[in-house]
């Protein structure tokens, strides 16, 4: 964990309007921007850093070389309330 006095705290809400008007910005649906920063934000606020703001950058990187299509629509090819796999459309 970062050193404490080096660490910068943001409220829910600013990081939460941050959120939406990137994501927006980069493209996706109010809903769909919801749904990611909702994602982004709950896995930050269970300590999981890994996959949670940061992933921004990621996004952010992923939709500019091509690597992330925000008009794709995820099928579900097989699973049942347990599990889910995907496939982009």
């Amino acid at each position: 964990m970062a050193d404490a006095k080096n660490t910068v705290l943001f409220p829910y809400e600013t990081l939460k309007k941050l959120s939406m008007d990137a994501f927006q910005k980069f493209g996706f649906s109010e809903k769909e921007a919801d749904i990611i920063q909702d994602v982004l934000l709950t896995s930050d606020l269970f300590g999981i850093q890994s996959h949670g703001m940061q992933r921004m950058v990621r996004y952010h990187k992923g939709i500019t070389n091509g690597l992330i299509k925000i008009d794709a629509k995820p099928e579900i090819v097989k699973g049942n309330s347990n599990f889910r796999s995907y496939r982009r459309s």
